[in-house]
């Protein structure tokens, strides 16, 4: 808390880390929000359920919820976190009318699923989604619906344990079952489900929450990185031609022969690096912009950034033994997925590698905006460089560099193109 007294009454910002919603911790090194706290804030990290033990569906747990619902557990424990701020924050300081979330990669798309839920309704007052996985707007599964529904996933995952059955002896045996049977499975049968739509943490599609108004009106930021996937697939050998157009026939079905005569010339240099950058355009990086454009549709502030400042390689979890040796040198994965988080929490010292003036004045920047934005619902301030609201319009979003600025977003035309061939 960077409050003095328990009098103050600062903005409180609540972090939900990324990790696919099957891995991490809110206490990494590098989520310390002492330099947050320090700016007038009240940074609190939560920890919520993982893989089958916070999403796993089942119609025995169905039947037993009095809403009709299973899966989610995860985004219930996120939704009980923010209950206790709202009960406790104000004896450290903190501001319960002021609470913003903000969260990266999966806990991007949770608070982006948090701002559409109902149930967050009085809990939240700003949302900032960093590279929100698709399912802040595209998450589809629900609970029924064929081989792929969350019961029809869960029911197959219970039974590699040797369960069958949706009644009270089937629920018995579950839960007889030690969270290390249950994760155990997940190295045979993966993770049964992320978020679904439930019908009530998520009582419908969130693109369709957020279209019909149905959401939690409240401020959002959001954005992505210029090179996501090359630090998620960052081991990726080089691919040929018909390995990527393979690739995008997956992705994209008969759409994707469409795309590639825009990408032609990185197909050119290198199909494997295509593939990474069509694979961000259409998954993080236009996830960003699809929610921005639904919220600014009703009015509501919506503000755009594009990470593009190459980091050098850092472990998320364990920053204190960097990864320095990759081929072509520390910054060769470009701005790849999480390497904004040492600047946006200002903690580059913590991490203690290669950094330049230049990320240091970047950093302070960024951190600032998070700050005002937490403060104010505006991320701009004195001193720093405007950031306009974001106009679907116009398409302008901040450029988060050496250079701050603003224009318009440097992937529209890729983005767009993906927007004229598949479904939002």
């Amino acid at each position: 808390s960077g409050a003095a007294a328990a009098s103050e009454r600062l903005p409180v910002m609540v972090w939900f880390h990324g990790g696919s919603n099957t891995a991490g911790h809110g206490g990494a090194q590098i989520f310390d929000g002492s330099n947050l706290a320090a700016r007038g804030a009240v940074v609190v990290t939560a920890n919520y359920r993982l893989g089958p033990l916070g999403f796993l569906a089942h119609p025995a747990l169905t039947n037993e919820s009095p809403q009709g619902a299973s899966g989610n557990y995860g985004l219930l424990d996120q939704i009980a976190a923010l209950h206790w701020v709202q009960d406790n924050i104000a004896e450290f300081g903190g501001d319960p009318e002021r609470v913003t979330i903000f969260g990266q990669s999966a806990g991007g798309e949770d608070v982006c699923l948090l701002m559409a839920s109902p149930l967050s309704e009085g809990l939240i007052h700003r949302v900032i989604g960093q590279s929100p996985s698709g399912g802040c707007v595209r998450l589809q599964q629900g609970l029924e619906g064929g081989a792929d529904s969350a019961h029809a996933r869960g029911t197959r995952f219970v039974e590699a344990m040797g369960i069958t059955g949706s009644g009270s002896t089937a629920l018995a045996a579950m839960r007889e079952l030690s969270p290390q049977q249950i994760i155990g499975t997940t190295r045979t049968e993966g993770n049964p489900n992320g978020p679904i739509v439930d019908g009530w943490v998520l009582p419908e599609p969130p693109a369709q929450l957020f279209a019909s108004g149905n959401y939690n009106r409240v401020p959002m930021m959001s954005g992505a990185l210029s090179d996501e996937y090359f630090g998620l697939q960052a081991g990726a050998a080089e691919i040929s031609e018909t390995d990527l157009d393979n690739y995008l026939t997956r992705a994209f079905g008969v759409a994707g022969t469409g795309l590639r005569a825009d990408y032609a010339e990185l197909i050119t240099q290198s199909p494997v690096a295509a593939r990474k950058t069509i694979a961000g355009d259409n998954g993080f990086i236009r996830t960003a912009r699809d929610w921005a454009r639904l919220v600014s549709s009703h009015g509501d502030p919506a503000y755009v950034y594009y990470f593009s400042r190459a980091v050098p390689v850092f472990r998320l979890y364990v920053p204190e033994r960097p990864e320095l040796n990759g081929n072509g040198g520390a910054r060769s994965l470009g701005a790849y997925h999480s390497g904004e988080l040492a600047y946006m929490f200002d903690n580059l010292d913590a991490v203690g590698i290669g950094w330049e003036e230049a990320d240091h004045m970047l950093s302070e920047i960024v951190a600032d905006y998070w700050f005002n934005f937490a403060s104010s619902g505006n991320p701009n301030g004195a001193g720093l460089p405007d950031w306009p609201a974001y106009d679907s319009a116009v398409d302008v979003v901040q450029i988060l560099d050496a250079e701050v600025s603003n224009a318009q977003h440097p992937r529209k035309r890729f983005m767009d193109r993906i927007d004229t061939l598949v479904a939002p």
